[in-house]
This record gives structure tokens, sequence and C-alpha cells, in this order.
């Protein structure tokens, strides 16, 4: 074979070799820097209970959550007499409000919902911003305002859509004080307890003015792919 071919057929094979290695080298970086995008994933810790209350109960300042499992009900401390420490240290008999002799043994009394208190530090739905009775407006008569507790005793319930705005519209006018900025601006949400019928009946006028902060949003990271 003469000279001149052999030595074109070794350059050809030394570029092939070139062009091989450089298409793997390529092919390695692109694997290397390629990602994954994984979704991250957040464990909430339960929340802290400080006490069970009738959700009427709460005051200014408290949170709340939804009453947990009860596995994870604390035990209130017992005195030795049988009485239960409440979270404002004063001493209660811890036991359930009794029917009036007055009335037929089936007789049940209305109580408002029993909601949990939780450490504000923790997980939590949300907190109360204001409290306040509802009683009839002297310069808007028939119209529910705020009044001082227990508010009037004698008004009859006005029905749970007009107790709820009435509720909304005074809860929405505190909420712009306490935060200093209007409800429409603002990230958090609000929401109201009021009494049933049956509580209402039974002479509580109480409302509770509740905030609640948005859900965060998901996010992902990405991580290198592997392989």
């Amino acid at each position: 074979m003469p000279v001149l071919t052999v030595n074109r057929l070794r350059t050809a094979i030394a570029c092939c070799a070139l062009v091989l290695c450089g298409c793997s080298s390529s092919t390695a970086d692109t694997a290397a820097s390629s990602t994954t995008t994984v979704p991250t994933t957040t464990t909430t810790a339960p929340p802290v209970v400080l006490a069970l209350v009738p959700n009427l109960d709460l005051v200014e300042s408290e949170c709340f959550a939804e009453i947990p499992p009860p596995t994870n009900v604390p035990t209130p401390p017992t005195t030795l007499d049988g009485a239960t420490t409440s979270r404002n240290d004063q001493a209660s008999t811890g036991t359930e409000a009794t029917v009036p002799d007055t009335l037929p043994l089936t007789t049940t009394i209305p109580k408002p919902p029993t909601i949990a208190v939780v450490d504000c530090n923790g997980s939590m739905t949300g907190q109360v911003y204001a409290t306040f009775c509802l009683g009839d407006s002297e310069d808007s008569p028939g119209e529910l305002t705020a009044v001082a507790c227990p508010g009037d005793d004698g008004l009859d319930y006005p029905g749970d859509r007009t107790l709820r705005r009435a509720a909304a519209r005074i809860c929405l006018q505190r909420f712009e004080q306490t935060f200093r900025e209007p409800y429409a601006w603002s990230t958090r949400g609000a929401q109201e307890f009021i009494p049933t019928e049956g509580v209402w009946n039974r002479g509580d006028r109480r409302a509770v003015c509740l905030a609640t902060q948005p859900a965060p949003p998901s996010t992902t990271t990405s991580s290198p792919a592997t392989g």
C-alpha cells in the first residue's frame, strides 16, 4: 500500500477518535448539570393545647384551633378537692352545668361549641382580635350593634342571617382599627363566632372576631440528577 494512503488512513482514524471523545465528554457534562425538581414536603407540628373552652369564651389575643385527637389534649392539673385549674389560674369545679330541677330531665341546656385555646407560637387556626356583645342600637332602633356585655337579655333572637351580618359588619370595623389597614388590602382573613338560637335564648349575646393567616405557598427545590 502506498505510504500516502497509509498516512491518510491513520489521520482519519485519529480524527474519529477525537470526535468520539468530544461527544462522550459533552454527554457526561450535560448529565452532570441536569436537575430534577422535587416537591418540598412540610411537616406541621400539632398545636400546643392550653385549654378547652366554649368558643364564645375566647378573649382578645387568644389563639385557637380545632380540638385535636384526645391523645394530644393534656390533662388539666387537679387539686386535692377535685377542682381543676383554668387557663386563668382560677379554680373551677370541672363539672358540666346541671339542668335546673324545674325543667324536665330530658331538657339539655344549649352551650356554644367547644374549641381549643392554643399557644400562639405554634400551629393554630386563628387569633381573637375583638369581642363584644350584641344589642339594639339606640340611634337606629331595630339594628344590632355592639353594646356592653352581657347585652340585652330581653332581645328576641334576630335570626342567623341577621345576627351573622351584624357581627361581620362590626368585626370588620374592629379589624381595621386593630390592624391599621383596610380588610380589602390585608392578607389576613376574618370570621366570627356568634351564638346559636339556643345559646341566644339562654341569654348569651357575645360575638368573637377572629383573624386568620393564609396558608403558606407551596415550594419546590431542585437537586442534581444522579446516574
